[in-house]
């Protein structure tokens, strides 16, 4: 629907939001206390929020690229909605 309403082509976003949202899954305070609950990291759950989340950021701007390219640049990866291409 926000894609609509900016008058962009709705298709690469469902993808991207599921993608996004697996890999917001990183730096939830639920999996990180999971995870360092079972390892040897106990009691450094900041540290491991920060690494984490330099990691996810850097993956979130990655899928930004490749979305933006194949909107603009490799129209044939993505079918085109609503339109005769």
């Amino acid at each position: 629907m926000a894609a609509l309403q900016r008058d962009l082509d709705p298709a690469p976003f469902a993808p991207t939001n599921s993608s996004d949202g697996v890999m917001s899954k990183m730096v939830s305070p639920q999996n990180i206390a999971t995870g360092v609950a079972v390892t040897n990291l106990r009691g450094r759950e900041g540290t491991c929020l920060v690494r984490t989340f330099l990691h996810s950021l850097i993956l979130a701007l990655m899928l930004s690229a490749v979305v933006a390219a194949q909107r603009e640049l490799f129209h044939w990866m993505a079918p085109i909605v609503g339109s005769a291409k």
